[in-house]
């Protein structure tokens, strides 16, 4: 395995010194949902239909493949350790999660496959910006490892190395990277019932531009039942008849979800993925809005509040909590 780190890490090194110049880095808006309130003093909205940015692919060209490369590259950054706040290694680490499951279920080296050539991108940056002992290198480290063992053909070595690296990953991302055998559907517009079995779906932002789901009694989305934009996930039940479209996301059955963060902000089922009780929410910047929902379908409110600083909420069983620019204190 050796010679093969030697030759990963020179290859590794000879891209590094053929990238040079500069690039400008733009990010797509997305619009701010607007919640529902029962709050006196607050109008009662329901969410406004998302206003378009450019969709996020993860499927790439060649092409494409060789300028996302080469853009994490030329990115800088003055932190030693990795951290969410740099949104350049941000991206790099959301990048390494949504491809995750393709790579941990390669079974061969294929160097024209799009999860390979993403990760051994996603590895030179981490390498070449991330001294030795912090959470970057030990991530590059890592990542060198399974393309060496992938490379060598050890494929034992490899899935119990790629169980560490998507620990870590998830550490670092804050996201949950589901297991391969989990039923999933990406992006696009399904017809429930015919494309996709009415029920409870778990819905998983897919990038660090916020996820988008709409619910709609019509296939061009003008009898709106419920929409929302959200930055780690969402949870929603689909009715036979209805279209459900899914943007820089994808959904899961909430039967093979398994756990989810609930350090983040998102939707989280009570007496699933939270127990019953009070909790107290903490606003992540300034103002933080919290929502129980009676039903699946975000339309039977029980209780909400847009606040300052801290509140607490109270939740039963079969309940739901959608935190917004707010997290439970742990």
């Amino acid at each position: 395995m050796r010679k093969s780190l030697l030759v990963l890490s020179l290859c590794l090194g000879l891209f590094l010194a053929g990238c040079s110049g500069e690039t400008t880095k733009t990010t797509a808006e997305e619009s701010t949902p607007q919640e529902t309130t029962l709050v006196a003093t607050e109008a009662v909205t329901t969410a406004a239909p998302e206003t378009e940015a450019a969709s996020e692919s993860t499927t790439l060209s060649a092409e494409e493949q060789h300028d996302l490369t080469v853009s994490l590259l030329r990115l800088s950054t003055d932190e030693s350790n990795l951290e969410r706040s740099d949104s350049n290694t941000s991206e790099v680490i959301d990048i390494l999660v949504s491809y995750y499951p393709k790579f941990s279920a390669l079974t061969k080296w294929d160097d024209t496959l799009d999860e390979l050539n993403i990760y051994f991108g996603c590895a030179t940056y981490l390498g070449a910006y991330f001294e030795q002992g912090s959470n970057g290198n030990f991530l590059y480290e890592l990542i060198l490892d399974s393309l060496a063992y992938l490379y060598d053909e050890e494929p034992e070595n490899f899935a119990l190395n790629n169980m560490l690296l998507k620990t870590s990953l998830e550490d670092l991302s804050g996201k949950k990277i589901l297991d391969t055998s989990a039923t999933q559907y990406s992006e696009g517009q399904y017809k429930v019932g015919g494309d996709i079995p009415a029920g409870e779906y778990v819905l998983f932002a897919k990038s660090t531009v916020a996820g988008y789901f709409c619910l709609s009694k019509d296939s061009n989305d003008n009898d709106i039942i419920t929409n929302e934009n959200f930055s780690y996930n969402s949870i929603i039940t689909v009715r036979e008849g209805e279209y459900f479209t899914l943007k820089r996301c994808y959904a899961v059955p909430i039967e093979e979800a398994g756990d989810l963060d609930t350090s983040q902000t998102g939707t989280f089922k009570i007496g699933v993925h939270l127990p019953a009780g009070e909790y107290k929410v903490t606003a992540d910047n300034g103002k933080g809005y919290y929502c129980v929902y009676n039903d699946g379908r975000q339309d039977d409110i029980e209780a909400n509040d847009n606040f300052s600083g801290s509140s607490y909420v109270t939740v039963s069983d079969g309940q739901y909590l959608v935190l917004s620019r707010c997290h439970i204190d742990q």
